[in-house]
């Protein structure tokens, strides 16, 4: 298994892992989010700097993908979407090891440079899997999980950070923004490394 930021070459394998699942963050995968989500990619391909697709080729094939924004304003970062082929994710370890993998090389890469809290967005049905998940994976157990806010159905946020996270296409179901922030022990001393 080989995780790596991903370049345009990959640009189909990531659209044709996305086809493969018939919803996306809980909602259908229609014409509409799916464009939305190649303008995304390709974007993401493009500008490495502010955004970027770190991925998990395993035995040459593409079997996850973690996409990333980074906002110097704040300074954090955004994780845009994680997607995997794997239908039956195993929970029991945080979100699978391919995903896992992903999220550990994102989140390392990015304390790396001084981006220590992460903003996400997710369906508010996948809040009490992520709350026992979260713990067990060795990517988010580093972060202390806070929810900012509940965004109700058919509805955009208000806050920038939070409309960051929460995409262009509007969600028929209740959205949750979270920030995670790295653990005060893991900071402290990356902060003074980065001085």
């Amino acid at each position: 298994m080989e995780i790596l930021v991903l370049d345009e070459s990959y640009e189909q394998e990531i659209i044709d892992l996305v086809k493969k699942k018939k919803k996306f963050s809980h909602q259908l995968l229609t014409d509409e989010v799916l464009t939305t989500l190649q303008l995304g990619i390709r974007k993401s391909l493009k500008n490495k700097l502010k955004n970027r697709i770190v991925g998990c080729v395993d035995n040459g094939k593409l079997t996850a993908v973690v996409s990333q924004s980074f906002d110097n304003n704040y300074p954090c970062w955004y994780m845009d979407y994680f997607i995997s082929d794997d239908d039956s994710l195993t929970f029991s370890n945080g979100h699978g090891n391919s995903i896992n993998a992903c999220l550990l090389f994102a989140m390392q890469d990015a304390e790396s440079r001084g981006f220590l809290d992460i903003y996400y967005s997710v369906p508010i049905q996948y809040l009490r899997t992520q709350q026992k998940t979260h713990p067990s994976s060795p990517a988010w157990s580093r972060y202390d999980i806070h929810i900012e806010r509940i965004i109700p159905p058919n509805k955009f946020p208000m806050i920038e950070v939070h409309k960051a996270v929460y995409g262009s296409v509007l969600k028929p179901h209740s959205v949750v923004i979270k920030r995670a922030t790295l653990k005060d022990d893991l900071r402290k001393p990356l902060l003074a490394e980065l001085k």
